[in-house]
C-alpha cells in the first residue's frame, strides 16, 4: 500500500547473545508458515552485537505451579549468591496477565517483593 516506501530489515540485536538468538530463531521456524518473513522472503536471522558467551538452559514443567515455584526459588538463589542484586533488577515476563497469577502466588509464598503491572 506504500509503493515508494523503503524496506528496512533490522538484523542487529544489541541485547542478547548469538546463542540465544539462534535458539529463538529455531523455535519460531515452527510458527505459522504464512508469516511475513516467508511471504516477503525476508531473512530475519538476527546477529548479536554482544560477543560474550552465556549459558542457555531449557526447562519444562508439567504444572504451572511447578514452573512458578522454580522461578521464585531461582530468584532467591540468585539474590543469595549476589548480595548487591536487588529484587527490582529482576523481571518475570508472561504472555498475558492471567499467566502471571501463579507466579504472584509463588512470590508471595517465599516473601519475595514484587510489582505486578
Amino acid at each position: 500500500s506504500f509503493p515508494k516506501a523503503k524496506k528496512v530489515v533490522l538484523t542487529k540485536n544489541y541485547r542478547s547473545t548469538q546463542e540465544i538468538l539462534d535458539h529463538a530463531y529455531n523455535l519460531i521456524q515452527h510458527n505459522n508458515p504464512d508469516r511475513l518473513e516467508v511471504q516477503s522472503k525476508i531473512d530475519k536471522k538476527l546477529v548479536a552485537i554482544l560477543k560474550k558467551k552465556g549459558e542457555l538452559k531449557h526447562y519444562t514443567f508439567d504444572k504451572d505451579y511447578e514452573e512458578a515455584d522454580w522461578v521464585a526459588e531461582k530468584i532467591l538463589e540468585l539474590k543469595n549468591k549476589n548480595k548487591e542484586l536487588k529484587f527490582r533488577d529482576l523481571a518475570i515476563l508472561t504472555r498475558a496477565n492471567s499467566h502471571a497469577e501463579q507466579f504472584v502466588l509463588s512470590l508471595k509464598q517465599l516473601v519475595i517483593p514484587y510489582v505486578f503491572s
